[in-house]
């Protein structure tokens, strides 16, 4: 399951297991242990990674078994007859900013002006 917050990303493994589970993928160039996930209190494990914009490819492994993300944002066929996760990381929003809520705000007495002319001109062919 993937939790996205700009680009920080948090993968979590939902499946309970006494053994440790890694996330492998392109951010760690498919390195089997080098990012071990984290065992939280329910038995579930979780890794939260600051990733770069881009999509990456990534799969769980556990005990010599690859899994899926079932919240991944899409699945890419590999080369060894499977598929894998993949997660697509985006700038993060801009901050809005005081001017840019004063255009919307001075958007809405511009439309009431037209309305208003529309009826002024609407009165004057009857």
């Amino acid at each position: 399951m993937l939790k996205k917050n700009g680009q920080s990303v948090t993968f979590r493994f939902d499946e309970p297991s006494e053994h440790p589970v890694y996330l492998v993928g392109d951010f760690n160039n498919w390195d089997l242990t080098f990012t071990r996930m984290r065992k939280i209190k329910n038995g579930n494990w979780s890794l939260k990674l600051d990733l770069k914009p881009g999509e990456y490819q990534y799969r769980y492994y556990c005990e010599g078994r690859w899994y899926n993300d079932h919240g991944a944002d899409r699945y890419i066929a590999n080369h060894i007859n499977g598929e894998n996760s993949v997660v697509v990381v985006t700038k993060s929003a801009p901050a809005r900013t005081a001017q840019a809520g004063t255009k919307k705000a001075k958007a809405k007495p511009q439309a009431r002006k037209k309305t208003a002319a529309r009826v002024k001109r609407t009165s004057g062919r009857r």
